[in-house]
């Protein structure tokens, strides 16, 4: 199964960097899931956490988050 790069990063380091096969997002105008061969996108985060593989998720501040070429690149406050 094709997996996303995902990379979660603040002004102060990497939070997450790794692969999934999917990403849950909780958008500015409202939540989605970026899948591989997702169309690109560009889009506000709110404060919340981001879901992963296997029930993982890690805590965040609000941000943005880019999707590009099966690579989700999220920056965020916290």
């Amino acid at each position: 199964m094709k997996k996303l790069k995902v990379r979660i990063l603040t002004p102060s380091g990497v939070l997450f960097e790794g692969e999934s096969s999917r990403v849950a997002v909780k958008g500015g105008q409202a939540p989605f899931v970026v899948l591989p061969g997702h169309a690109p996108i560009i889009s506000s985060v709110e404060e919340g956490s981001i879901g992963l593989d296997e029930g993982r998720s890690v805590p965040t501040g609000p941000g943005v988050v880019r999707v590009k070429d099966d690579e989700v690149t999220i920056c965020v406050a916290r």
